[in-house]
């Protein structure tokens, strides 16, 4: 009888998600729903617009910063607001192919309009509850990930 050997397979790494939220209580209510998903993850937070610039560019003292899976975007940032920061994103070639979610507290058409508009990968409207969060989570799959 021949054995066949086959390679183990290789370790499942937690998908990495950016939030960009400066609400405090929403930065909290998205960490304890990833949680409770039970979804391996790494989420890092950047709390405005330049911060998360400079994480995903990687710029000091953000060099070891992972590359996130999954960006999700508040518009409503200090320093640069999410709109610039998507925008930004969207145009960079090193950087235009990240998936980015975005979150607002409008339901306006206009407002979904304009995201679309910059080639935003999806929408929600806050606050999120945790089928929402499920189905954006679920978007990772989507995106190849």
């Amino acid at each position: 009888m021949t054995t066949i050997e086959t390679a183990p397979a290789p370790p499942i790494r937690p998908a990495q998600i950016m939030l960009v939220e400066d609400n405090h209580g929403d930065i909290i209510l998205l960490r304890e729903m990833l949680k409770s998903l039970k979804l391996a993850n790494d989420l890092s937070v950047a709390s405005d617009g330049a911060q998360a610039l400079r994480m995903l560019r990687r710029e000091e003292p953000y060099t070891d910063q992972p590359r996130p899976d999954l960006v999700l975007l508040d518009l409503n940032l200090p320093c640069i607001d999410g709109h610039e920061v998507l925008e930004t994103v969207k145009k960079d070639p090193e950087l235009c192919d990240l998936p980015v979610i975005v979150l607002s507290g409008s339901e306006a058409l206009r407002d979904i309009e304009e995201r679309i508009g910059v080639k935003a990968d999806g929408y929600a409207v806050k606050p999120i509850d945790l089928d929402t969060l499920k189905k954006i989570v679920g978007s990772i799959a989507h995106f190849g990930l």
